[in-house]
Order: C-alpha cells, then structure tokens, then sequence
C-alpha cells in the first residue's frame, strides 16, 4: 500500500486528520469485512477491493520489512509486530492491535501469517490483508503498515514423497500473496538441512539451493527486483550453520 510517508514527524497532523475521518466511517467499515469474509464471491471481491482502495489512501505502507529498521528512528515509539500475538483469524483482535499502537504512538506495524496458519485458520491471502487492512482503517491508524507471508515453509515430509509437487504448491502460494498485496514473503527451507552429511555444506546444500531457486521465482513473479522484501528463516543453530546457508543462497542468484 501506498501513501504518505507519516514515518515523518511532519505529517502528523495530516495522519490525526485521516484517523478521524475513518472512525466516522466505522459501519461501512465493519459491513465491508463481513462481506470480505463471508460474502458471495463477487461481494467478497469488491469488498476487498473498496478496503484495498481506502487502505493506499489513508494508510501508509513501506513496501518492504528491510525498510523498518529505517523507518524507526524517525519516531519515539518502537517497532511491534502483530505476528507475534497471531491475530489472524480475528479481526477484533487485529483493531485491538492497532488501538494499542496508537496509544503507544508506534512507528510501524508487521501482520504476518504463516503457510500452516493459512491452512489451520482457512484464511487466505486476499481475505488476511482486506481484514487487516480494515482493522487498521477502523481504529483510524494511518501507517505505516506492513504485510508478511510468515514461513513460507517446505513440509519435509511432502518435499521427500515428491519435491517438485511440494514446490509448485509453494511457488502457487507466493503468487497468491503478491497478488493479495504481501510485499514481504519470508522462504523457509531449513526444513530441508540433513545434519547427517559428513560437512557444513552438504548438510545445508538442499538448504539454501532450494531457497535460492524461491528467492529467484519471487523476483520474477513480483516483476521488480528491488521494492519487495525476502527474508529466509534463521533457525540454525550455530553461527557456521547460518553462514554456510547464507554463502550458498548468493551463490545460487
């Protein structure tokens, strides 16, 4: 999502403004997630669609998490991230969230959902961000704003009966949350190191080949190399681990 940067001091009048402005609009707000979730699917769609619209105007979103880190110091209030209180299936608990940070006057908020949170809550991409999005708008929080697809993660089991089936379910899911609007996607594959190879490298080479090759697809699909954030997960436990990973995802892009 776009608009304006109110990671900026300067701003701050224009971000109470607009926070005002959709509290009053509180009702279509609610009425418009009710459709987004349990609407026909033309209701679901144009639903998401209005809450997508309001959400570039009135909230603010950096299109990548490596922009937190830059985004923070510009304001008082320090980073909180709403994966951690796993709000997803709830979009109460989502505007609990944001009242909490704007009584804290946090500069910035994650919302992430996990490839096994998308299953065991069967809630989707499109649904998961129209839901935060209007969360976000109906406490009248105005940014920024960003959205994660949290452990996009290899099943170890499915990967070792058939490899290229388990990937083209992961490469369909990426599609699926840059079409929704996720600009930060987190690969995980440490599922796939076999601490039983006789070395750093071959324990972690299925590793870090297979997160290159993801790394790689997200470029393509996003259609822009800079402006979309990839993380990996950094589960190893030993810092040799960590770099033997790390050395050989840039060595495959």
């Amino acid at each position: 999502m776009t608009g304006w940067l109110s990671t900026y001091p300067r701003h701050k009048f224009r971000r109470q403004e607009a926070g005002k402005l959709m509290l009053k609009e509180s009702d279509k707000i609610d009425a418009l997630v009710r459709n987004a979730v349990f609407g026909s699917e033309d209701e679901k769609a144009h639903a998401r669609w209005t809450i997508w619209r309001w959400g570039k105007r009135k909230v603010c979103g950096l299109p990548r998490s490596t922009s937190v880190h830059g985004a923070r110091p510009r304001r008082r209030a320090a980073l909180y991230d709403a994966g951690d209180e796993r709000p997803h299936p709830s979009y109460d608990t989502g505007r609990a969230i944001f009242r909490a940070a704007k009584r804290l006057d946090a500069g910035a908020i994650i919302c992430e959902i996990a490839r096994s949170e998308i299953a065991y809550t069967d809630q989707r991409p499109a649904e998961y961000v129209a839901v935060m999005t209007a969360a976000a708008l109906r406490e009248g929080f105005t940014g920024p704003l960003f959205i994660q697809g949290d452990h996009v993660q290899v099943n170890a089991k499915k990967y070792a009966a058939d490899a290229d089936a388990e990937l083209k379910a992961l490469r369909a899911l990426i599609e699926e949350e840059l079409h929704a609007g996720f600009y930060n996607v987190d690969i995980d594959t440490s599922t796939l190191v076999d601490l039983s190879k006789p070395n750093l490298d071959e324990q972690q080479r299925t590793n870090y080949e297979r997160a290159a090759e993801l790394t790689q697809f997200i470029r393509t699909a996003s259609g822009r190399r800079h402006g979309l954030g990839r993380g990996g997960d950094r589960r190893s436990r030993r810092q040799e681990q960590r770099r033997a990973r790390a050395e050989g995802v840039h060595g495959g892009l």
